[in-house]
């Protein structure tokens, strides 16, 4: 039994390192399964069961449980990441929106001073 326990702890701690390249959703059934399989090896342990049977249920149950949360968490995480870039481009046609405008002011404002200068050169009101 003291075997099974430590084994369970090893395969514990190694599928936690073994979850930097996996989505939310793999790693959350990765650890729930070996979270769940260490308690299943627990409760069956105190409950005088068999640990391979408690180990199998609690790994399954906990892999299932993992998943979900871990599914959750990857939704959330899109949702998010599409809500930052919707406000990003709202902001960005805002800027342009504000460019653009100001650049049209300012083409009227120069086209009003050449029409200006023009018809003081029309009018015949130069001074030598």
């Amino acid at each position: 039994m003291h075997y099974i326990a430590q084994t369970t702890l090893v395969l514990l701690l190694l599928s936690f390192s073994a979850c930097t390249r996996m989505t939310p959703t793999q790693q959350g059934a990765l650890s729930g399964a070996a979270i769940g399989a260490g308690a299943g090896v627990g409760i069956s342990a105190l409950a005088g069961g068999n640990l391979g049977v408690g180990a199998l249920v609690g790994g399954a149950l906990g892999g299932v449980a993992g998943g979900l949360y871990g599914n959750e968490q990857e939704q959330r995480d899109r949702q998010q990441q599409y809500n930052q870039q919707q406000y990003n481009q709202q902001q960005y046609n805002k800027q342009q929106y504000k460019a653009n405008k100001n650049k049209k002011r300012k083409q009227v404002i120069h086209d009003q001073q050449i029409q200006n200068f023009d018809n003081q050169e029309n009018n015949g009101s130069r001074h030598y």
